[in-house]
């Protein structure tokens, strides 16, 4: 049976994100892929971008006609560029508009409204693509503009560039490179505390009282199964859509300990709760963290308990009516028994 997922299953029920305690990554840190690409080939994929949402740029098996430009030329200059283009070769109606890059000191966000303001302004005559694509001009050693190409499948035609002038220097900068170099200068380390300190100071933390005195009480639980869960041998143990209770199934029994890490007393019964039952999983749920600190308090409060930590939700506040800490949930047979301890009064 698929364990695992019925206990995650199980917890986002409950309100809780998080489950199990031996693991090495904090459930509040931020989650980067360590596998990078590399910058050339990374590069090469972000930098070529077809800017013209309603239009499909042709397969390389079929005949086109592509232009090389630069924003350099002003719009009105490519506009003028484009609409000789269409004088040549015109059974081929539509044209493939290339730029090489972006201006220096401009961004994509200028440079793509200026081209959809040229793409509206064409859709008036001829459909046409526009795409930023650099490896182009590199193929083809293109650095003055425009450059009128027709592809004939493997073939590349340059035509007759007397009708396209003036000639000019692209002036745009290669977008491959700025982007390799925007990589190399990016700070990884600085990108993941900025994240996860983000992500710290928007969350919505719940401040329960502390206990004052202990009190218990017993909970049952009832869960809708989203698909049938079987048996590893093939045994129906309930279907799609039914209600069941699922603290009735074979799986490892549920231990959660809540508390607020800000608080001295807290801090010392939860260690006392890991170091009394150290072969067990126990979920610590935190209703508090040190905003100021940010990620950085997380980790440090995770290695001083060496224990993962989640967050308290909204969802598992209602869901067990949680209404102070610490409290325990133990699970008994089919019921959660909750236990609110005052860490003053009941130092066990």
């Amino acid at each position: 049976m698929r364990s695992r997922a019925v206990l995650s299953m199980l917890l986002l029920e409950l309100g809780c994100p998080a489950f199990g305690g031996d693991s090495e990554e904090s459930s509040l840190s931020p989650r980067f892929s360590q596998q990078r690409e590399g910058g050339s080939q990374r590069a090469h994929r972000m930098a070529s971008l077809n800017l013209d949402d309603s239009s499909i740029i042709p397969s390389s098996d079929s005949r086109r006609k592509v232009l090389y430009v630069s924003m350099a030329m002003g719009l009105a200059g490519i506009e003028e560029a484009i609409r000789r283009a269409d004088l040549i070769d015109p059974q081929q109606a539509e044209v493939l508009i290339v730029f090489r890059g972006l201006l220096k000191g401009d961004t994509l966000r200028a440079f793509s409204q200026r081209c959809r303001h040229l793409i509206e302004h064409l859709k008036k005559e001829k459909p046409h693509s526009i795409t930023l694509d650099p490896a182009r001009f590199s193929q083809h050693h293109i650095v003055k503009v425009p450059v009128l190409m027709i592809e004939d499948h493997d073939k590349a035609l340059f035509h007759d560039l007397g009708t396209l002038r003036p000639i000019i220097t692209v002036s745009e900068e290669n977008l491959i490179e700025q982007i390799k170099e925007r990589m190399k200068a990016f700070d990884y380390d600085k990108a993941i505390k900025d994240y996860g300190n983000d992500a710290i100071n928007s969350l919505t933390l719940i401040d329960l009282p502390e206990a004052t005195q202990a009190a218990s009480r017993s909970i049952t639980l009832s869960m809708k199964v989203p698909y049938d869960l079987k048996t590893p041998d093939g045994t129906l143990l309930a279907k799609t859509g039914a209600l069941i209770n699922p603290l009735t199934l074979p799986l490892p029994p549920i231990h959660l300990w809540v508390f607020n890490p800000l608080a001295t007393s807290q801090m010392e019964a939860t260690l006392r709760v890991l170091t009394a039952h150290p072969d067990r999983v126990i979920t610590l749920i935190a209703t508090q963290v040190d905003r100021q600190q940010g990620l950085q308090g997380i980790k440090e409060l995770e290695r001083k308990l060496q224990h993962r930590i989640t967050l308290m939700t909204p969802l598992l506040k209602e869901r067990l009516g949680l209404t102070h800490v610490p409290v325990e949930i133990i699970q008994q047979g089919a019921h959660l028994n909750l236990r609110e301890i005052s860490p003053l009064r009941d130092p066990k």
